[in-house]
């Protein structure tokens, strides 16, 4: 819906401030990751190399941060989040970028989170759904599996396919030296959540368990 600056004013400055810091974050890990200057060669090769980590992770960041917005402007409330309408707008437009005869489908339990959770936990879904959708089926058709599961306390973000699993060795997908497994760890470790991953025959899994506030 339309959001006016009248709108835009009602949001309290610490959620803004909150959202601000999640995309903060994402380029941290990418500045981090692009190394000194000598390191990478020279201004234009550093910025290359940022436009690259920038378009697998801050873009993701500002996606789930809007979507975020367009839910507390629905909702008329400014502090929380409806979990299943948030991560079914992600999907959609996730879905519209899905290679032919790969499907994203997604579950979600009906719980709300702080907006610096739901934050967090759209970047993470953007993240691993994206990993998923170029690297899983490379020569077929298939399914990806975004889950939410929670009990009192405590949620469960996963994100499983039945695809070609992790490369030999272990690297993760996502980017320059596996970028979008560190913006995951990253949101993770702001959310004091567990973060594991799991090969499966055939495919691969990964979940984030969080506590729900």
């Amino acid at each position: 819906m339309p959001v006016s600056d009248e709108d835009a004013d009602d949001l309290p400055e610490d959620a803004v401030a909150r959202d601000g810091t999640e995309v903060a974050a994402i380029a941290a890990v990418a500045d981090d990751d692009a190394g000194p200057q000598d390191q990478v060669g020279d201004a234009a090769r550093r910025d290359e190399f940022l436009g690259v980590a920038f378009g697998a992770g801050v873009l993701g960041g500002i996606l789930a941060v809007a979507r975020v917005h367009q839910r507390l402007y629905a909702s008329g409330e400014v502090s929380r989040v409806a979990l299943k309408p948030y991560l079914e707008g992600l999907a959609s437009g996730l879905s519209e970028n899905a290679p032919g005869g790969v499907r994203l489908l997604l579950e979600a339990a009906d719980v709300s989170a702080a907006t610096d959770i739901a934050v967090s936990i759209g970047i993470v879904a953007v993240e691993l759904v994206t990993n998923a959708l170029k690297y899983a089926y490379p020569d077929r058709n298939g399914d990806i599996r975004l889950r939410l599961t929670a009990e009192p306390g405590v949620a469960v973000l996963s994100v499983e396919d039945d695809g070609v699993g992790m490369p030999e060795g272990g690297a993760q997908a996502g980017g320059p030296g596996g970028l979008g497994m560190r913006i995951v760890s990253a949101m993770a470790s702001g959310l004091k959540g567990e973060l594991t991953t799991a090969a499966l025959k055939p495919g691969h899994r990964v979940a984030l368990r969080f506590p729900l506030r």
